[in-house]
């Protein structure tokens, strides 16, 4: 059994498009208070805020004599989310997911938030790669059986001691 996305609904106005239908007056009224929504968020990060979250982010690095990398390692946010904040003033604006983990990262440095000692930071980033490690192996599993699957529809058998 399946279940319908209701119309009226952001869910409903997807399932509309992917049919290919014109949207009932309920989904067009939803999709555009979603929009709204969406669009109301993302004003949330401007450039002010991010310049001044930039501002207090340098006066922290400043303050222990860290550079962009030592701040990645020392507040587990990847580096490349950090190169990514720091960079050009004139960036387009980015998504909440990294502003959030950048703010809070300088909030926490800022109460004197960070990891008690060399040997739990080494944990805590143990932890991280090993989380990432299991990510990976799932998505290659994945990839193994997209591919075998893929191979069978088209007839062409199974590969056999094949590394894919």
């Amino acid at each position: 059994m399946s279940w319908v996305k209701p119309c009226g609904t952001e869910a409903g106005a997807k399932r509309h498009r992917r049919a290919g239908e014109d949207l009932c007056e309920p989904c067009r009224e939803a999709a555009a208070l979603a929009r709204r929504h969406r669009d109301a968020r993302r004003a949330e990060v401007n450039p002010r805020s991010i310049n001044e979250l930039r501002g207090r982010l340098r006066a922290q690095m400043e303050k222990r004599g860290w550079t962009l990398y030592l701040f990645s390692q020392n507040t587990l946010v990847p580096y490349a989310t950090v190169q990514r904040f720091m960079g050009p003033e004139d960036a387009p604006l980015m998504q909440w997911r990294t502003f959030d983990k950048i703010r809070e990262a300088v909030e926490n440095l800022e109460a004197g938030v960070v990891p008690a000692d060399e040997e739990d930071r080494r944990a805590q980033v143990a932890q991280r790669d090993a989380y990432n490690l299991r990510a990976l192996e799932r998505f290659m599993e994945g990839r193994h059986r997209r591919i075998a699957a893929a191979r069978r529809r088209a007839g062409l058998g199974e590969l056999v001691g094949v590394p894919l």
